[in-house]
């Protein structure tokens, strides 16, 4: 399937069975057709799908192949059946037990990741990342000030004093930094790598100090898809500024890239906390209130929640009021 600008290719499955794989009778997934396990062999078979999903010029196939051995080698015939319709509640087919069994947040995420790498392909979103990069260089040279002795900060104090972030660390909408600096300040040792839509924002001290180079500019739903694997992921403050779309098909790529644990601070923005942002900023400058989002998405297999708390995170002098937020953390079973 397609993934952002990058590809995903799920486990290869044997079926052993004469029956269809798309008919309503069937029983217990397990029985009728096993993953391939072995190297050499899923290798190959997740190579001939991925250059059948390149022709076909579709987001998603799914690939049959009939292997034939022959005297000089073996041979293969595939054929792309894009199936009519999934069964999320009960797995019938092998995409419907592979994407429930391989895909973070199931199928809700499997077809927001469709939709949203669609989007990223025709570069949708590029005038609004380019104006929220614009916003946030303007805002970079006060932004330390903005963010002393708020919630946001004192959380990150409490992270990491409590929670393990030794070995490897990607911050996602980094900002100026001052996450890795409070790491290592706190004698964690951690190899820090760093996603920011703003290149104002990271030439903080901090971002030279206390972060691998070269950092990645641009928006974090499209450069996480290329990511290789990180002991943990972390994103501050920065989910807002994806549409439910894009942050759902981001979280499934996070949980992808995490070894280890995923922690997150995301906002309960008000109605008017919104509107304000873009009568300050322009309408290309929307946030969004997560927390439904969030829900929906839930524990991905193979995770679960250690921490999920409501805290204030900072005053708003514009409209005087106080804007809350929710800290998560996920670690792997």
């Amino acid at each position: 399937m397609e993934m952002g600008l990058e590809t995903m290719v799920f486990t290869p499955a044997q079926w052993t069975s004469s029956q269809c794989l798309d008919r309503v009778d069937l029983h217990a997934p397990s029985a009728d057709f096993t993953f391939v396990k072995e190297g050499p062999l899923q290798s190959a078979l997740k190579s001939i799908a991925l250059d059948v999903l390149k022709a076909s010029g579709s987001g998603f196939a799914r690939v049959n192949i009939d292997l034939k051995a022959e005297a000089d080698g073996v041979f293969s015939e595939s054929l792309i059946c894009t199936p009519l319709a999934f069964c999320p509640e009960e797995a019938f087919t092998y995409e419907d037990v592979v994407i429930k069994e391989e895909f973070p947040g199931g199928h809700m995420a499997f077809f927001d990741m469709l939709v949203a790498s669609k989007q990223i392909r025709s570069g949708r979103d590029r005038d609004r990342n380019q104006h929220l990069a614009g916003v946030y260089d303007g805002f970079a040279p006060r932004y330390h000030a903005a963010r002393a002795n708020t919630g946001l900060s004192r959380m990150q104090e409490d992270l990491s004093r409590d929670y393990d972030f030794s070995g490897t660390v990607l911050d996602l909408g980094c900002g100026n930094g001052e996450f890795g600096a409070i790491l290592h300040g706190n004698g964690v040792s951690a190899k820090i790598s760093a996603i920011d839509v703003s290149e104002g924002m990271t030439r903080s001290p901090y971002i030279q100090d206390h972060y691998e180079k070269p950092l990645l500019i641009g928006s974090m739903d499209e450069l996480i898809m290329s990511m290789n694997d990180f002991d943990h992921v972390v994103c501050f403050a920065a989910f807002q500024f994806l549409d439910p779309v894009h942050l759902t098909a981001c979280l499934a790529r996070i949980f992808m890239v995490a070894r280890k644990s995923v922690t997150a601070i995301h906002e309960d923005l008000s109605d008017a906390y919104i509107e304000n942002m873009k009568k300050r900023n322009g309408e290309l400058c929307t946030n969004f209130n997560h927390v439904s989002t969030l829900e929906e998405f839930g524990v991905p297999k193979g995770w679960k929640q250690v921490l999920m708390k409501r805290f204030p995170l900072y005053d708003n002098p514009n409209l005087g009021e106080t804007v809350y937020g929710f800290v998560v953390r996920f670690e792997r079973l």
